[in-house]
């Protein structure tokens, strides 16, 4: 008979072989921290915007974040774009400083169910990459997929998860 914790490991195992697979090498497992050497913190002019959304779009952010008192920095643009559209799945921005290319991607859930029947959520997809994480979300912070994409926040808000990444 199998035990939880033997089921637990064998889905464990299972999708590390399949983020092996897919390229997705491991970094650290900690959380952002929002200092003037993370790169999201960086505070953008009033008229830097990203080229996936029209200037009124901008200015709606823009002013929604001054009313709140937020800084107007690349990773509050990034949420504040994605929170306002329910069908955009990324948004990028340039850093005005460095040329960097940051994106903000809501990830989909891509269910698979096993021969048995029981069904896994533990796979999410995005326009440019796929990804295998469970309860062990925020952990994909300092990640690397595909070699191109480095995960610098991973969050989740009003029933989604978020990726920032750094195209590298």
């Amino acid at each position: 008979m199998t035990t939880n914790k033997q089921t637990l490991e064998n889905i464990e195992n299972t999708l590390n072989a399949i983020a092996s697979h897919m390229g997705i090498t491991p970094g650290d497992a900690i959380a952002p921290e929002t200092t003037p050497a993370d790169p999201l913190s960086e505070v953008v002019p009033y008229d830097h915007k990203s080229p996936d959304v029209s200037a009124y779009h901008h200015l709606e952010v823009v002013q929604r974040l001054q009313r709140v008192d937020e800084p107007r920095t690349i990773r509050n643009l990034l949420r504040e774009y994605m929170r306002d559209s329910v069908f955009a799945q990324l948004y990028t921005i340039k850093s005005p400083t460095t040329g960097a290319l940051f994106a903000i991607y809501r990830l989909k859930v891509c269910s698979m169910t096993s021969p048995s029947g029981v069904e896994h959520n533990h796979v999410y997809t995005t326009p440019h990459f796929s990804v295998v994480c469970g309860a062990g979300f925020p952990k994909l912070v300092g990640w690397t997929i595909k070699g191109e994409y480095k995960v610098l926040d991973a969050f989740e808000d009003r029933g989604h998860k978020y990726l920032i990444t750094e195209v590298i």
